[in-house]
């Protein structure tokens, strides 16, 4: 190595090491993270689509059950502070086979960050202020060979069997304000449910 090599005369620099970057790879480092940022945002609004589908279909699961006690009359209405009697399930179902079919819907919301169930009423959560989805379930006639099409009679108490089948088809909605559209985009889950009388 020569003297000229390590010229510490001039100011700014130091033995070995020069000072900034090049042009060449300011520009390469930009192009890097252009490329970078789009693709890891884009990565992460995947990831957060599929977990919120997990998770509404774990809420989902954890909802079902609290269904099939209120269903069996033995969960209070959370906003009428009653339970539902046989009659009234049956009279879903009867008019859920109907031409055109009526559709029961119950609404499974919570209205605190706080609290461990789910509330399940006939009435939609128009007024309250909930946290989370609300989950609504719409009673539809058993799609079943157990009881035909016109074996549901006019009146429950005429209803011989020990058994009544019923199928909750479960929609995630985002608020208080899409009670009313319940579409294919929300649907998240079906479970039939045999009540007994």
């Amino acid at each position: 190595m020569n003297a000229q090599d390590h010229d510490t005369s001039k100011p700014g620099r130091k033995l070995g090491f020069r000072q900034g970057f090049t042009l060449v790879e300011v520009v390469v480092a930009v192009g890097i993270v252009a490329i970078a940022i789009p693709a890891i945002l884009g990565t992460l609004g995947i990831f957060s689509r599929v977990s919120d589908g997990l998770v509404t279909r774990w809420d989902t699961a954890a909802v079902m059950s609290r269904f099939s006690l209120y269903l069996d009359g033995m969960l209070v209405d959370a906003a009428r502070g009653d339970t539902v009697a046989f009659d009234d399930v049956y009279g879903w179902v009867r008019n859920a086979s109907a031409d055109p079919p009526v559709n029961q819907v119950l609404y499974a919301y919570k209205t605190d960050v706080n609290q461990a169930g789910y509330s399940i009423s006939r009435n939609a959560p128009v007024n309250l202020v909930t946290w989370g989805k609300i989950l609504a379930a719409e009673v539809h006639a058993p799609t079943s060979e157990m009881v035909s099409e016109g074996a549901l009679v006019a009146d429950a108490a005429d209803y011989e069997k020990c058994y009544l089948p019923l199928q909750l088809q479960v929609h995630a909605l985002s608020g208080p304000a899409q009670t009313t559209q319940r579409t294919a985009a929300t649907y998240v889950d079906a479970q039939s449910h045999m009540l007994f009388r």
